[in-house]
């Protein structure tokens, strides 16, 4: 198990402000651990602070939840947020995809912080799909306004099974790499996934 002590740290968030380190630290813990096994003591622990020092900035755990999400959707956002909306569709749906490839392999604690919410069910992982649903909601209104996509006769419910698909390669990482023996993290396996969602998301997969 990695140590998450304050001295862990200390290089990358001794520097910043205290609820900006806090928040980061909890980050961590959260990748770790889960946010429903990850208690305000341990955030303190870690960051090397009493619990007090903990909700003086963050009063509840869930406002710390909160802040950890929102910093989380923030950094996602500014790396995909316009990306390949001048080229055409099959360009844009590639460039948005390596965007976003790249963000998870450059943020791996997010990945993992995403991943453990979902794992963990409950309140936490339902404010979490919610939020990340309206950042898709988002983005492809950006791509509807492009001339890059269509609206959904049912776009809410549409807007839900296109999120789930996105979100299926992170959640079920694992099980994929047992049951089919792919490496995600190899270069031409990532090239399959993408091209197989690619073609699924732009042909008919039914001919009626």
């Amino acid at each position: 198990m990695n140590d998450l002590s304050a001295e862990t740290f200390a290089v990358t968030l001794d520097d910043l402000a205290p609820a900006v380190r806090l928040r980061e630290v909890a980050l961590r813990l959260f990748a770790q651990h889960g946010v429903g096994a990850t208690s305000i003591r341990m955030v303190a622990t870690a960051a090397g602070v009493s619990p007090g020092g903990v909700l003086h900035h963050y009063p509840t755990k869930e406002d710390l939840e909160s802040a950890v999400l929102e910093a989380a959707l923030r950094r996602l956002r500014g790396a995909i947020n316009g990306v390949g909306l001048d080229k055409p569709t099959l360009e844009a749906l590639n460039a948005r995809r390596d965007a976003h490839d790249a963000f998870l392999a450059s943020e791996p604690v997010i990945a993992s912080y995403l991943r453990n919410v979902y794992l963990g069910g409950g309140p936490a992982a339902a404010l979490v799909f919610e939020a990340l649903n309206a950042l898709r909601r988002e983005q492809m209104e950006q791509m509807i306004a492009a001339g890059l996509a269509r609206p959904m006769p049912d776009h809410e419910v549409g807007m839900m099974l296109y999120s789930i698909l996105g979100l299926s390669s992170l959640i079920l990482r694992p099980l994929l790499e047992q049951s089919e023996e792919l490496d995600e993290n190899d270069p031409a396996t990532r090239a399959r996934f993408r091209a197989a969602e690619i073609d699924l998301l732009t042909r008919p997969l039914f001919i009626e």
